[in-house]
């Protein structure tokens, strides 16, 4: 057989997408191939879409960013709801659908910016860790504490 480098693949046993170091604007046809052969692992919904769309859509989001993608689709007379929510965010209840994959560990650590669900008054909810006001000791290393953004203002 023959070896190949691969800069994306889906890890079944983890369920998660990897991507290996690829430079910024770098699109390779490889590459975005192997994205979206990845992503419909992950996410087998985008079984359902043209591959051919699929491919120029991640190729055109890994060259021009999140803002390239709403002209990509435009082009293509897919229009957006520009007034829906964006995405989730902090405070945002965890939808019941996702709560059945929430992975509770006592050894999971996170990095500041990274999210999480959290049991808040007896719901899940998506919050952000966050750092301390400069004025707190936050500790070093791996004793190192954060807060957890739980809506636009609120620190827990």
């Amino acid at each position: 057989g023959s070896e190949q480098d691969q800069s994306v693949y889906f890890d079944q046993a983890e369920k998660v997408v990897y991507i290996g170091d690829v430079a910024e604007g770098a699109v390779d046809d490889g590459m975005t191939a192997e994205l979206s052969f990845a992503l419909r692992h992950a996410i087998p919904m985008l079984f359902d879409v043209d591959s051919f769309l699929l491919e120029a859509l991640l190729r055109c989001a890994v060259r021009d960013g999140p803002s390239g993608i709403q002209d990509f689709l435009e082009k293509r007379d897919i229009r957006l709801d520009t007034l829906a929510p964006r995405h989730l965010g902090p405070g945002d209840p965890l939808p019941e659908d996702l709560q059945e994959h929430l992975v509770w560990s006592m050894h999971t650590t996170f990095g500041e910016g990274e999210n999480a669900a959290v049991l808040h008054n007896d719901r899940f909810i998506i919050a952000e860790v966050s750092r301390w006001p400069d004025q707190k000791q936050a500790g070093d290393g791996l004793s190192r504490s954060y807060l957890m953004r739980i809506s636009g203002d609120v620190f827990e």
